[in-house]
């Protein structure tokens, strides 16, 4: 979900895909915690970091607030 060609859609959908990024990382995370794997987390949380600020420079400024 976090490849940059995802920026080449229209804003309504990249901000649906920010909604569902910031999902799947709880999800992942609550997994994580549960089998007390410290370093999945800050993996995850590193990755997850990094790649949306793609986002961040969208035109669209509902896709921006959902990054911040």
């Amino acid at each position: 979900m976090l490849r940059p060609k995802v920026t080449t859609l229209p804003g309504h959908i990249q901000s649906v895909y920010v909604q569902n990024i910031a999902k799947l990382y709880g999800r992942i995370l609550d997994a994580a915690e549960e089998a007390d794997d410290q370093s999945q987390v800050k993996e995850i949380s590193q990755s997850v970091a990094d790649r949306l600020t793609i986002f961040i420079q969208s035109s669209d400024l509902e896709v921006q607030d959902r990054v911040s």
